[in-house]
């Protein structure tokens, strides 16, 4: 009797993949790898994927792609997350035959910019009193970055809008900024707000139009302008009303005749 032999299929191959050094939250990167096996088809190996930090990347963020011997292998570790794991890529043939091969993601840590809400535009009125515009959305960036903020703020125009006083602790996320208008000034200032952690800063920026207030008061023929701002023109249509005239020489209070039809307004020197 001859007796019968049991022959072992040879297992699948898998090429090694080098350690790999990326950025917190870059893209998601792709690497090359081939798998073979001598007794089954190429198209029907089987991949599957193994990360020993499941908190920087996910097994589910492991994503297997490519046809053939030649794979891909696409890795994307969670957002905000650094640290290093080992990936452990495994075929399996038909047979049931395994064969891994592994290699370290290191992902290094960056910083966070800062987080401020967006803030509209304003309009008010000179002589407007104190205004005050509630900030929020305020954060460090990310929720593992635990850093002390600082919030501060800049008028484009310190002659129309001074300098205006931010209310913020840390790491609160919502603070006031107030500021308070020239009584005697009109015009466009931009406030910038922003945003430090010690390393980045954000900025979000919005304009405060304060508009110009003539004051007409009217005695029989005539009228009586006056106004306040000292950054002030006092302008008039021509006798068509098709431009604007500056009356360089008028100060508050001004008298014009109401004999004829003419507009009158303030520009900002």
């Amino acid at each position: 009797m001859i007796p019968s032999l049991k022959l072992q299929a040879d297992g699948p191959t898998i090429s090694a993949i080098p350690n790999v050094t990326t950025s917190e939250d870059a893209p998601p990167a792709s690497h090359a790898f081939t798998i073979t096996d001598a007794d089954t088809p190429a198209s029907s190996l089987v991949m599957s994927g193994l990360s020993s930090n499941p908190s920087l990347v996910p097994p589910t963020n492991i994503v297997f792609s490519g046809v053939g011997s030649n794979r891909l292998v696409t890795v994307m570790p969670a957002p905000n997350a650094s640290g290093i794991t080992t990936l452990t890529l495994t075929v399996r043939d038909a047979e049931g035959n395994t064969t891994s091969t592994s290699f370290n993601l290191v992902v290094t840590s960056v910083n966070d910019p800062p987080t401020l809400d967006a803030l509209p535009n304003l309009t008010i009125d000179e002589g407007t009193g104190p205004q005050t515009v509630a900030l929020s959305g305020i954060s460090s960036g990310a929720a593992n970055e635990p850093q002390t903020l600082a919030v501060s703020a800049a008028t484009s125009d310190p002659s129309v809008i001074p300098t205006p006083i931010v209310t913020y602790v840390s790491p609160g996320s919502t603070g006031a900024l107030s500021y308070a208008p020239k009584s005697d000034a009109f015009g466009v200032s931009t406030i910038t707000v922003s945003v430090h952690d010690g390393v980045t800063v954000s900025a979000q920026s919005f304009q405060v139009t304060v508009n110009a207030r003539l004051q007409i008061a009217v005695a029989d023929t005539d009228a009586v302008l006056t106004w306040a701002a000292t950054n002030a023109v006092l302008q008039q249509t021509d006798a068509d009303q098709s431009q604007w005239i500056d009356i360089s020489s008028a100060t508050s209070p001004y008298s014009v005749s109401l004999t004829e039809t003419r507009f009158y307004r303030l520009r900002q020197k």
